[in-house]
């Protein structure tokens, strides 16, 4: 089942809505599920901070999802 969980800030500054709809083409649900449901599931983050946020993405990751890490490129 591909699902992406999408842990980024609304507009102006971080195009969540450009991240949803490209996921949703790729055939993505969104989910706010904190587990993924597969292989091909989804966890987006912008950074990845030390503390819950991190621990999050590494129990994702060991229960078998994937996790993107977004930023700003030209910075």
């Amino acid at each position: 089942m591909r699902v992406a969980n999408i842990q980024v800030r609304k507009e102006p500054y971080y195009r969540r809505a450009a991240i949803e709809q490209g996921l949703q083409r790729l055939g993505y649900t969104l989910t706010t599920d904190r587990a993924p449901k597969g292989r091909e599931s989804l966890l987006v983050l912008w950074n990845k901070k030390r503390g819950a946020e991190e621990q999050w993405a590494d129990t994702w990751e060991r229960q078998g999802g994937t996790v993107i890490v977004m930023e700003n490129g030209y910075l």
